[in-house]
């Protein structure tokens, strides 16, 4: 009798200590969720290989947490030890430590972005690269025109390389879209040539309701077999350019230079993006064979070189005037 009133006083013992250390754990799990320190949204880099107490303790700096410890005992109550991830991540204010612990070990990164715009050369887009923060290592060595301006996102830690094949994929898949859509009289013989007129309109104008007017007169003067007469090509190639083409630059013979040579250059002058890789595939239907400057921004077409040359002159006169009353 004395032995089973033992065991029944010891399972009791045994049932209400369990209780109590169950009650007690499901006050500690339920305490994670309550409202955290943070008054001001914060970003924390989590670096590889950083232990939970190191974790901690960065949260803790950052004013995500108050007490490292219960983040310790939170993350191993919560299995979470092993599952969180290196990073840079994003904290609204009040976060609570349960909150905190499910983006970290779900790997809820935060995500940067870089804006290459139009035009660059892959050397400018490489260094706009290499100086982002967040982004690390070497470059690739790709060819000019290659790499696709966009605003591409990525997290803290991704190299340059990865960024930069993203880029190369992206205009691939652009280029080779707008050539299975491209106009069927199109004086062009494969994808590259379209990329490299591409170029030549990226250059050429800023302004989207101008671009297929410009691939017009570009695939208009091929078709005729003119020389292209570009200045951008010019410029790319030239030697000893300061910002302004002289005579020399437009006689040196060099492979870039339509003035000189008749066709298109053997390749891009730089990125140009989506709208004028369309404007290149889909031209615009005009005689145009001249254009010129407007002063404005934009410019003037033209069938004639008569015509051309009036526009010119026009032109130029307005720069005069300009420069007098600027003088004034």
């Amino acid at each position: 009798m004395a032995s089973n009133k033992t065991v029944i006083k010891s399972l009791i013992t045994f049932i209400v200590a369990a209780t109590v250390c169950w009650t007690a754990f499901a006050l500690f799990i339920g305490s994670l969720g309550q409202k955290g320190p943070l008054e001001e949204p914060v970003s924390v880099i989590i670096p590889k290989g950083a232990s939970v107490g190191a974790i901690a303790k960065q949260l803790q700096d950052a004013g995500v947490i108050n007490s490292p410890l219960k983040f310790r005992i939170g993350v191993r109550a919560t299995f979470a030890d092993r599952t969180l991830q290196a990073g840079e991540y994003s904290f609204d204010p009040g976060i609570s430590i349960r909150e905190a612990i499910t983006k970290i070990s779900g790997g809820d990164v935060l995500h940067r972005t870089v804006t290459l715009p139009e035009g660059l050369t892959v050397a400018e887009v490489t260094q706009r690269l290499m100086t982002t923060d967040g982004l690390f290592g070497p470059p690739l060595a790709f060819d000019e025109g290659a790499l696709l301006p966009d605003t591409y996102a990525f997290r803290y830690g991704d190299k340059v390389t990865e960024m930069m094949r993203r880029m190369a994929v992206a205009m691939t898949d652009t280029v080779n879209a707008a050539w299975e859509l491209r106009a069927p009289d199109l004086p062009l013989e494969n994808p590259h040539d379209l990329l490299v007129l591409a170029s030549i309109v990226e250059k050429e104008t800023a302004r989207d309701e101008e671009r297929d007017i410009v691939a017009s007169v570009y695939v208009n003067r091929l078709k005729k077999g003119m020389k292209l007469q570009a200045d951008p090509t010019v410029i790319y190639g030239a030697s000893g350019y300061t910002g302004d083409i002289t005579n020399a630059h437009l006689k040196e013979d060099h492979a870039y230079n339509t003035y000189v040579h008749k066709g298109l250059p053997p390749g891009p002058i730089c990125n140009p993006g989506r709208a004028s890789i369309q404007a290149a595939a889909q031209p615009a239907q005009t005689e145009y064979l001249f254009f010129v400057a407007d002063g404005n921004g934009g410019h003037l077409f033209a069938k004639t070189y008569e015509e051309h040359r009036k526009n010119v002159q026009d032109f130029l006169r307005k720069q005069k005037e300009l420069l007098k009353n600027a003088e004034k």
